[in-house]
C-alpha cells in the first residue's frame, strides 16, 4: 500500500510475531522541492501546535518544526483514518518524546526525525515499539560522530564493505533511533547504547544492540542520507524501502534473519 500526499510519500509497515501482526505506517516528506511547501504544510497545525509555532524566533527551529510535524500528521493519518491534519494533537512529553492524541485509533505513538528540510516519521500502536532517524553523510557529521563511538564499534565499523562514511552515520542513526525507543534521547551516555554485532544484506545494514538485545537496527542510504528503524528482535518488518528512495515497484522483506524478497 502506497498514499501520496503533495509533499510526502507514505508507505505500510507490517511487523509480524508468531503471535499477530500489527500494522504501521512510515512517511517521508522533501520539503527542498518547494519553499511554498512550508505555508501549505502550517494548516495542518493544531491549535496548541499553532501558538506554540508562532513563539519560535529562528528560522531553522520554525522549520524542523513544520517538516516534523507535518511529517509526523501523514503517518497517523494514514494509520488511523483520522483525514484533517489539524485535529491530530501531537505535544511533547515529560523527556521532550511526542505525544499523540487523535479521535480515532488508540494507543498510537509516533518516532519523528528530520534532517536539512527532509522529514521522516513513523506511526505505530505501541504493542510493538519503533524508532527512526535521518542523518546526512557529511564530513561534520563523521568527525563528530566518529568521536563518540566505542573501540569495538570501530573494529566493526572498519570491517564492513558499504564505506566508512555510511556505516558510522548507519551505527549512529540506529544509536539515535533506539533512544527514541526508550524515550531517553541522546542525553542518556552513548555507551549505552553500543553497538555489539553488525551484518551487511544487500545494501541494508543490520545490527544489535549489546545491552538491549531485544531491539535491532535496520539502516538504508537514501541518496547523501541514511535513515534507520529500530523494532523489536523478535519480529519480522515487511516494507518497501525501495519505495521510499526512488518509487520503484519492488518490495522487501527483512526478517530476524534479514532475507529478502
Amino acid at each position: 500500500m502506497k498514499v501520496y500526499s503533495s509533499i510526502g510519500i507514505i508507505e505500510e509497515v507490517i511487523l509480524r510475531s508468531e503471535e499477530k501482526s500489527h500494522q504501521a505506517r512510515i512517511s517521508l516528506c522533501n520539503f527542498k522541492s518547494s519553499p511554498d511547501y512550508y505555508e501549505r504544510a502550517i494548516d495542518c497545525l493544531h491549535p496548541l501546535e499553532m501558538e506554540y509555532y508562532r513563539s519560535l524566533k529562528y528560522e531553522k527551529r520554525i522549520r524542523d518544526y513544520t517538516v516534523g510535524r507535518y511529517s509526523a500528521k501523514l503517518a497517523i493519518s494514514a494509520l488511523c483514518g483520522q483525514s484533517r491534519l489539524d485535529s491530530i494533537l501531537i505535544r511533547s512529553g515529560l523527556f521532550n518524546q511526542p505525544v499523540v492524541h487523535c479521535d480515532q485509533g488508540n494507543n498510537i505513538q509516533v518516532s519523528i526525525t528530520h534532517c536539512d528540510q527532509i522529514g521522516m516519521a513513523v506511526a505505530f500502536l505501541e504493542d510493538y515499539p519503533l524508532g527512526i532517524d535521518v542523518e546526512k553523510i557529511s564530513e561534520t557529521n563523521i568527525r563528530m560522530m566518529e568521536k563518540q563511538f566505542t573501540a569495538s564499534e570501530i573494529h566493526l565499523i572498519e570491517r564492513m564493505s558499504p564505506g566508512l562514511e555510511y556505516t558510522m552515520v548507519a551505527f549512529w542513526t540506529a544509536k539515535e533511533s533506539l533512544s527514541k525507543v526508550l524515550k531517553t534521547g541522546l542525553l542518556t551516555p552513548l555507551e549505552i547504547f553500543e553497538i555489539d554485532k553488525v551484518s551487511l544484506d544487500e545494501r541494508h545494514i543490520v545490527c544489535t544492540f549489546k545491552n538491549f538485545s531485544q531491539y535491532q537496527a535496520l539502516s538504508e542510504r537514501i541518496g547523501d542520507y541514511v535513515f534507520s528503524i529500530v523494532y523489536p528482535r523478535h519480529v519480522e518488518i515487511f516494507m518497501d524501502l525501495n519505495k521510499l528512495k526512488n518509487g520503484m515497484p519492488t518490495g522487501c522483506h527483512y526478517g530476524s534473519g534479514m532475507g529478502i524478497e
